[in-house]
C-alpha cells in the first residue's frame, strides 16, 4: 500500500525511476553474454601425462601409479579413475558438487611437481584439465576438396587456423585430420648391432646436440654483444650428418632420417572425399553471437585467398544458430502470447487504454529481469530464456486484477486517486500472496543443494522469480498511477456478451448457494 500511495503522490519520480530501469534493461539486453548453456563447472578434473611410444604396462608402472598415490592425498575426492595406454596416462578425479575445481586443479599441479623426480626423465610435461559447459566448441567446420588435403597442414594452419586465433573472443582453434611434418628417425637394427650403438646414449646425444640458448653478454667499450651459440638443427641433413660414434659414425649410417607427415591412424570423409576438421572455442564470458559473427566474416575473407581455391568449407555445428533459434522462438512465443493476451483482455475490459496499461507489465517486467540478470552475472541462455517464456503468461495477472478493482471503485467515486488507493488496497494482499505462492514453487531451485539439476534449474527459477516480483511491483505502482489518470467511462444500458456472461455466472452462483446440499 505504501508503494501505491507514494507513486500517486510522486508520479514524476515514479515514472523516472521506471524509465531508468527500462533504459538499464535495454542496455543489459545488449551487454548480456549470449550462450547456449550456462557457464557451469563440473566437479571433475582430468590429469593427462603424455608419454608417447611406450607400452601400457610401462606407463602404468612408471607414471600412473606414482601419480595416483600422490593425487589421492587431495582432500574431498569422491572417486578416482585412471587409464593407461601406449601414449599417455589419464587420471580423472571426481569431487562433490560445490567444490571449487580451480583450487583442486592447482593442488593437483603442486602434487605432481613434487614427484617430478620420480617420473621418467624424458617425460616432458603434464596437463590438468577442468570440465566446464562453456568449453564446448562454438563452431565446428569440415574442409573437403578434390585435391589431397592430407599434406596441407602448413597451408591450412597459415590461412585458416592462425587467422581465426587472432580474432577477439576466440580462445583456441583445433585443426585435426592433418598433421604438421616431423623428423622421423627409423633405426636399422642390424647396423646398430654392427656398430655397437647404445640406444640410450643415442637419445641423450640427440637431446644435447639440438639446442639454442643464450650464454651471456660481452661488453666492448660502449658496445654490448649477446653471445648465443646455435646448435639447433635446421634441416634433415643436420640430423643425417650428426656424429654419434667413433670413426665419424653418422646418424645416417645407422638410420633412415626423413622429414614427412606422420601416418594418421584416424580420418574423416565428407561427400566421399577426405575431410579435415576444425573446432573453434571462445573465451570465457565472451558473447557467442558476436564471436560467431567475426568468425563468419573472417571465413568469407579466407575463401577469397587463392590458396584456398577449390576447398569447400562445411558447417557441421554452429552454436550461434541454436541461440538465435531459441531467441526467435522466445520472440515468437512472446508476440503470440501478447496478441492472445490483448485479445482476451480487450474482450473482457472493452477499453483500449485499460488493455494498454495492463500489457505494459510484460515488457517492463522482462526488462527489469534482464537488468537484474546482468548485475547477477547470469547469461542469457536457453535455460534463462525458458524462465522468461514461462513468465510471459503470468506477468499480466497482477495488473489485470489491480485494474479491474480500480475501475470497479471508480464507478462509485469520482475521486480518482482515492478510488485507486482503495481499489489497490482491496486486492494488494491477494495478489501478493498469489505471486509469492508461485515464487515459492520455484524457490527451491535457487536455494537447494548444489548439483547438476539445481544449477540448471537456478537459471530458470531466477528469471521467473525476478519477473514475477517485478510484475507485482508494477501492479502496485505504474498500473495504479496510469489508471488514475483516466476516468472510467459509464457504460450504456445495452448489455454486451461480457455482461451476459456475468449474469449467467451470477445466476449459477446464486443457485449453488440456495442448494448447498446439491
Amino acid at each position: 500500500m505504501n508503494l501505491t500511495v507514494a507513486s500517486l503522490k510522486r508520479p514524476v519520480t515514479t515514472l523516472m525511476i521506471f524509465i531508468c530501469i527500462v533504459v538499464i534493461g535495454v542496455i543489459s539486453l545488449i551487454l548480456l553474454p549470449l550462450e547456449f548453456f550456462p557457464d557451469m563447472d563440473y566437479p571433475f578434473i582430468r590429469v593427462e601425462i603424455p608419454y608417447p611410444n611406450s607400452t601400457p604396462e610401462e606407463v602404468e608402472r612408471e607414471i600412473t601409479r606414482p601419480a595416483e598415490e600422490v593425487l589421492a592425498t587431495i582432500s574431498d575426492i569422491k572417486e578416482m579413475r585412471s587409464f593407461s595406454n601406449e601414449n599417455n596416462a589419464n587420471i580423472i578425479l571426481e569431487f562433490d558438487w560445490g567444490v571449487i575445481t580451480d583450487i583442486k586443479a592447482i593442488e593437483a599441479k603442486e602434487k605432481l611437481d613434487g614427484i617430478r623426480h620420480l617420473l621418467p626423465e624424458d617425460m616432458e610435461r603434464f596437463y590438468v584439465h577442468k570440465f566446464n559447459m562453456a568449453d564446448q566448441e562454438i563452431l565446428a567446420l569440415r574442409l573437403s576438396s578434390k585435391r589431397n588435403l592430407s599434406n596441407a597442414y602448413d597451408m591450412l594452419n597459415r590461412n585458416l587456423k592462425r587467422r581465426m586465433e587472432r580474432l577477439e573472443g576466440v580462445s583456441r582453434v583445433e585443426l585435426y585430420g592433418v598433421e604438421k611434418k616431423e623428423i622421423r628417425i627409423q633405426l636399422d637394427v642390424d647396423k646398430i648391432a654392427a656398430h655397437h650403438v647404445d640406444i640410450n646414449n643415442l637419445v641423450e646425444s640427440l637431446m644435447r646436440s639440438n639446442f639454442s640458448v643464450t650464454v651471456g653478454r660481452i661488453s666492448d667499450g660502449k658496445r654490448r654483444y649477446s653471445v648465443r651459440p646455435i646448435g639447433e638443427f635446421r634441416s634433415v641433413n643436420d640430423y643425417k650428418n650428426m656424429i654419434i660414434g667413433n670413426n665419424n659414425l653418422r646418424l645416417a649410417d645407422i638410420a633412415n632420417v626423413t622429414y614427412s607427415h606422420p601416418r594418421l591412424d584416424y580420418g574423416r570423409h565428407l561427400d566421399q572425399t577426405y575431410a579435415v576438421g576444425l573446432d573453434v572455442y571462445k573465451e570465457s564470458g565472451a558473447n557467442t553471437i558476436e564471436v560467431n559473427g567475426r568468425l563468419l566474416q573472417e571465413i568469407e575473407e579466407i575463401k577469397k585467398i587463392p590458396e584456398m581455391g577449390g576447398i569447400n568449407i562445411y558447417f557441421m555445428w554452429n552454436q550461434a544458430d541454436g541461440i538465435m533459434s531459441s531467441l526467435n522462438e522466445l520472440f515468437k512465443s512472446g508476440m503470440l502470447g501478447a496478441v492472445l493476451a490483448i485479445t482476451i483482455l480487450f474482450f473482457f475490459l472493452r477499453r483500449w487504454i485499460t488493455t494498454f496499461i495492463v500489457m505494459l507489465a510484460v515488457p517492463f517486467s522482462i526488462l527489469v529481469t534482464l537488468a537484474c540478470m546482468y548485475f547477477l552475472g547470469i547469461s542469457l541462455n536457453i535455460l534463462s530464456m525458458l524462465g522468461l517464456m514461462l513468465a510471459v503468461g503470468m506477468l499480466v495477472d497482477n495488473a489485470v486484477v489491480a485494474t479491474e478493482s480500480i475501475h470497479r471503485h471508480q464507478q462509485l467515486n469520482s475521486d480518482s486517486q482515492e478510488t485507486t488507493v482503495i481499489g489497490v488496497k482491496e486486492i494488494a494482499l491477494a495478489i501478493t500472496a498469489g505471486t509469492l505462492t508461485t515464487i515459492i514453487v520455484f524457490l527451491p531451485g535457487i536455494v537447494s543443494a548444489t548439483d547438476e539439476v539445481s544449477i540448471q534449474m537456478k537459471h530458470v527459477s531466477v528469471a521467473l522469480c525476478i519477473s514475477l516480483v517485478a510484475s507485482l511491483a508494477i501492479a502496485q505502482t505504474i498500473v495504479p498511477l496510469l489508471a488514475s489518470r483516466f476516468k472510467y467511462f459509464q457504460k450504456g444500458k445495452k448489455q454486451n456478451i461480457v455482461d451476459k456472461l456475468i449474469g449467467t455466472y451470477s445466476g449459477l452462483l446464486q443457485w449453488t448457494l440456495n442448494h448447498r446440499k446439491w
